[in-house]
């Protein structure tokens, strides 16, 4: 009877080094971070307010989502942001036109977390609801899980990729 191979998980990186899966909870305090930067006069909120919001506000939601598996060992999530601006005056155009020209300059390109490490921002989108301008983006994560092999089949196997024989 055969075993289960035992698996090592790699995220794909730009910069090529491996860390661990990206942590949902630094996902959101780095947004809620670059929020506070970039809109210091606003209150931010992570939970669900009955009653009681200060505005101007923002609201912060992050949902994770599956992707499409990628070849026989690889895996996508993506992250969909979601950050409702609550203006002073509710439908005050000019508010949320400028909470827009904000946004759009803050979460362009990449976001830090609180690790250090960089992701990269995606389908950056300001829709329009019941009077409320809503700021979204994506985050994907990329990782594959492989068998871990060990002791002289590796060395063979790297030996031979780095020499260029097959």
């Amino acid at each position: 009877c055969k075993s289960q191979p035992e698996y090592i998980h790699t995220r794909l990186l730009q910069n090529g080094v491996e860390v661990m899966a990206l942590n949902i909870l630094d996902l959101k305090k780095a947004v809620t971070k670059k929020l506070k930067e970039a809109f210091p006069e606003c209150n931010i909120y992570t939970r669900r307010v009955e009653q009681g919001m200060k505005t101007p506000a923002f609201h912060v939601d992050l949902v994770p989502y599956d992707a499409p598996s990628i070849g026989v060992h690889g895996r996508s999530i993506h992250y969909f942001v979601n950050c409702t601006f609550f203006p002073t005056v509710e439908g005050d155009l000019d508010q949320n036109l400028q909470a827009w020209e904000t946004w759009k300059d803050a979460f362009v390109g990449t976001l830090e977390l609180p690790s250090g490490e960089i992701v990269t921002i995606h389908e950056q989108k300001c829709v329009m609801f019941e009077s409320l301008y809503r700021f979204s983006f994506n985050i994907e994560e990329t990782y594959y899980e492989a068998p871990k092999f060990t002791g002289e089949y590796v060395q063979n196997v790297f030996t031979n990729y780095i020499e260029g024989s097959e």
